[in-house]
C-alpha cells in the first residue's frame, strides 16, 4: 500500500472514532436503556411475540452502540438474560449464579450442601471409618446426584439448573434440630421452590421436603406429581470388594407391604407395578433410603443396577420415581446411616428386611435365636471373638440332643455291620432285590432306622445356613479384630500371595485353614461310624474321597468370606468332636446296644414305629412285584 492509501485509511479510522465518540450515550441515556430492557424481560414470559421483539430491539441497539465498551457489556448482558428467559421463563434470575457450599454437622453426621440444585453433595458418618481408616463417606459430589424435574410455563425444568438461596437454622438446645433451607425464586419473592432438610442430633433419619410456594400452576402442569431422578455410584468402603458386591443392590417396599430387591453383582432393571413406599440404595453395612409419606406412583418407579469393574466403586444404582404432590409439596424421610438390625427394626417400615439374614426358616433362626443371644453377649462388653466362641458353644449345647441321636444311630449301624456283611456275602452273586429285602428285614427286626442319622443332620442345617448369613451381615463385627484377624466381618489373611488365584483369591485365610483341618478330623470320625453300617467297598472308597474333597472345597469356597463365619465353623467342628467323645465315653455302650437289638428280634409283637411300618409297606410292594414277575415267567 502506498502513502496515499495509508493516509486515506487513517483519515477514515479517525472519522469513525470521532463519530463513535460523539454518538456515545450519556449516563442518563444508559439508565433509560437499562430500564427499558428490564421492562422488556418482564414482558417476555407473557408473550412469545414480545420475546422476539425484545431480541430485535436489542440487536438494533447493539448495532447502534457498537464500539462503546460500557454499552456493549450491558447489551451482551441483556442478550444473555433474554436467552435465560427463553429457556427458564420466570426462573431466569435463578439460573445465573455462583456455586457455593454449606456444611452442617450433628454429633453423628456431617453433610455438605451445594446451592446449585439445592442438593446434598456429601454425607460423612462421624462414628465410622473405611477399612483404610479414612472418613466414611456415604457418597460424594462425584458419586451421587439427586435431582427433580417438573414442568412450568410450558417448559421442562429441573432443580439442578438453578442456584438456590440458602438459609441455615442452627439448633438452640442440645435436642433441637438443624434445618437447612434452599429457595429458588420465580421472578418474585412470593413464588419459589423450597427444599428443606431437617437433621436431628442423634438420629440417622432426617426429613426432606420439596414445596412449590405460590406456584399452583406447577401442580396442574405436572398432573400432581414431579419426577425424582436419583443416581449413585457406591463407594468402596470395606476390605473385600467381592463380598461388598454380593451385598449391594436396590431394595424397595411396595404399598402391599412386600419388600423386594434387584439382583446383586450384575445389571438388572425393574419397573415397580405398585405404589412404592421407599427405595433404598443398600450397601453391605450402610444404606441411603428415600421414604415417601404419600408413596411413589405405580408403574413409574424405574430401578436399575449396573455392575462396575472399578476398584473405587462397588456398583451403580439409579431410581426414577414419580413423587405425588400434596398441597403443593412432597414430604419425605431420608435415612443416612448403618444397617444395624435393631436400629432399622425400630422404624417399623421393614427397613430391617434389607439385611440378608436368610429366607424362611433360616431368617427365623437368626431373628429369634442367634441375634437375641448375640445381643445379650454383646451387652457384657467382652471381645467379639470371645462372643463368637460362646455363641458357638451355646448353640452346640442346644443341639446336643440331636448330636446324641445322630451318634446313637451311627452306633446301631456299626454293631449291625457283621450281620450286614453276612447278608452281602450270602447274596454276593444272587438277586439284588433279595439282598435288599433281607437287609430291610434285619432293620425291621432290630428296630433300626438307617435314616435316623440323616434326620438330625437335616434339623441342624437351618442353623448352619443361618450362621452363614449372619456373620457377613453383622454390623457389630465390622472392623472388630480377634487374634490375627483385623476385621471379623471380612476375610482374615495370614499371607498375601501377591497374585490372584481364580475362585480362591490373593490371600490365605488362617481361620479357613483351621476350619478345613478340623473338618478332616470331623468327617473322618463320622465316616468311621457310617462305614461301620455295612457299606460296600465302593461306598467306603467314595466316603474316603469325600473326606478329603469336602475340606479342600470348603477351604477354597470360604477363603474370602467373613472371618467370623470361618471362626464359628472351626469352633463348631471342635465342639462337636468333643461332644462325640463324651457321648462315646460316658453314654454309649456298644455291647448293650447290640444286646438290645438282638432282644428286639425275639420280640416281634413290639409296637412298630413309623419306619418299621414303611419297611412293611416296601416289603409287601416288593413281594407283589416278585409275584407278578413269577406269574409272567410261568405263562
Amino acid at each position: 500500500m502506498d502513502k496515499r492509501g495509508i493516509t486515506g485509511l487513517l483519515l477514515i479510522m479517525a472519522i469513525l472514532f470521532a463519530w463513535q465518540y460523539m454518538n456515545q450515550p450519556s449516563p442518563e441515556e444508559l439508565a433509560e436503556m437499562q430500564a427499558k430492557q428490564q421492562q422488556e424481560i418482564e414482558m417476555v414470559s407473557d408473550s412469545e411475540q414480545a420475546k422476539d421483539e425484545i431480541s430485535l430491539a436489542n440487536t438494533d441497539v447493539q448495532i447502534q452502540n457498537f464500539g462503546s465498551d460500557s454499552a456493549s457489556l450491558i447489551l451482551i448482558d441483556s442478550l444473555e438474560n433474554v436467552a435465560l428467559v427463553s429457556k427458564f421463563g420466570s426462573f431466569a434470575s435463578s439460573a445465573n449464579g455462583t456455586e457455593e457450599y454449606t456444611t452442617i454437622s450433628t454429633p453423628i453426621i456431617t453433610t455438605v450442601f451445594s446451592n446449585k440444585g439445592g442438593r446434598m453433595v456429601s454425607v460423612e458418618l462421624n462414628d465410622y471409618h473405611t477399612y483404610d481408616s479414612l472418613p466414611l463417606l456415604l457418597f460424594t459430589e462425584d458419586s451421587t446426584f439427586l435431582d427433580f424435574n417438573f414442568n412450568f410455563e410450558n417448559r421442562a425444568l429441573k432443580a439442578s439448573d438453578f442456584y438456590f438461596e440458602s438459609e441455615v437454622i442452627e439448633p438452640i438446645g442440645a435436642t433441637d434440630s438443624t434445618v437447612v433451607i434452599y429457595r429458588a425464586y420465580a421472578g418474585s419473592k412470593a413464588k419459589y421452590i423450597e427444599q428443606r432438610y431437617t437433621f436431628f442430633p442423634d438420629e440417622y433419619m432426617s426429613k426432606y421436603t420439596i414445596n412449590f410456594v405460590g406456584m399452583n400452576d406447577v401442580v396442574a402442569e405436572n398432573n400432581n406429581s414431579i419426577l425424582l431422578d436419583w443416581n449413585m455410584r457406591i463407594l468402596n468402603k470395606e476390605k473385600g470388594m467381592d463380598l461388598q458386591r454380593q451385598k449391594t443392590t436396590l431394595f424397595f417396599r411396595t404399598s402391599d407391604g412386600d419388600t423386594d430387591y434387584l439382583s446383586e453383582g450384575r445389571d438388572d432393571e425393574e419397573i415397580v407395578e405398585l405404589n412404592t413406599q421407599w427405595v433404598s440404595f443398600k450397601q453391605q453395612f450402610f444404606s441411603v433410603v428415600l421414604i415417601s409419606n404419600n408413596s411413589f406412583k405405580a408403574n413409574s418407579t424405574v430401578l436399575t443396577t449396573t455392575a462396575l469393574k472399578s476398584t473405587d466403586y462397588v456398583a451403580g444404582l439409579s431410581a426414577k420415581m414419580d413423587a405425588e404432590l400434596n398441597n403443593g409439596g412432597i414430604a419425605m424421610d431420608l435415612y443416612l446411616g448403618p444397617n444395624g438390625y435393631s436400629m432399622l427394626k425400630e422404624y417399623d417400615i421393614d427397613l430391617d428386611k434389607q439385611i440378608d439374614l436368610g429366607w424362611g426358616i433360616f431368617g427365623w433362626v437368626n431373628r429369634f435365636l442367634v441375634i437375641p443371644v448375640f445381643n445379650v453377649l454383646d451387652g457384657t462388653g467382652i471381645s467379639y471373638g470371645i462372643i463368637i466362641l460362646i455363641l458357638t458353644v451355646f448353640i452346640k449345647l442346644l443341639l446336643s440332643p440331636i448330636t446324641y441321636k445322630t451318634y446313637l444311630s451311627s452306633a446301631k449301624m456299626k454293631v449291625l455291620k457283621p450281620e450286614i456283611e453276612e447278608i452281602n456275602s450270602k447274596f454276593k452273586d444272587g438277586d439284588k432285590m433279595k439282598k435288599q429285602q433281607a437287609t430291610m428285614d434285619l432293620y425291621k427286626q432290630t428296630g433300626v432306622n438307617p435314616m435316623a442319622g440323616c434326620i438330625p443332620m437335616l434339623i441342624q442345617m437351618p442353623i448352619l445356613y443361618a450362621m452363614f448369613r449372619f456373620f457377613p451381615a453383622a454390623l457389630e463385627l465390622r472392623q472388630k479384630g480377634f487374634l490375627w484377624a483385623d476385621d471379623l466381618s471380612a476375610y482374615d489373611s495370614i499371607y498375601d500371595l501377591g497374585f490372584a488365584i481364580p475362585f480362591y483369591g490373593d490371600h490365605i485365610s488362617g481361620f479357613t485353614i483351621l476350619m478345613a483341618i478340623s473338618m478332616v478330623f470331623y468327617t473322618r470320625n463320622n465316616s468311621q461310624m457310617s462305614m461301620g453300617g455295612g457299606m460296600g467297598g465302593a461306598q467306603e472308597q467314595q466316603m474316603k474321597i469325600m473326606m478329603w474333597m469336602m475340606p479342600v472345597m470348603m477351604a477354597v469356597f470360604l477363603n474370602s468370606f467373613a472371618a467370623g463365619l470361618t471362626l464359628y465353623y472351626f469352633t463348631a467342628n471342635m465342639v462337636t468332636m468333643a461332644q462325640q467323645f463324651v457321648i462315646k465315653k460316658f453314654f454309649i455302650n456298644e455291647d448293650k446296644i447290640l444286646a438290645k437289638l438282638q432282644a428286639n428280634k425275639s420280640n416281634p409283637k413290639k409296637k412298630k414305629g413309623m419306619f418299621a411300618k414303611q419297611l412293611d409297606k416296601m416289603t409287601e410292594a416288593q413281594s407283589e412285584t416278585q409275584n407278578r414277575q413269577a406269574r409272567r415267567r410261568n405263562k
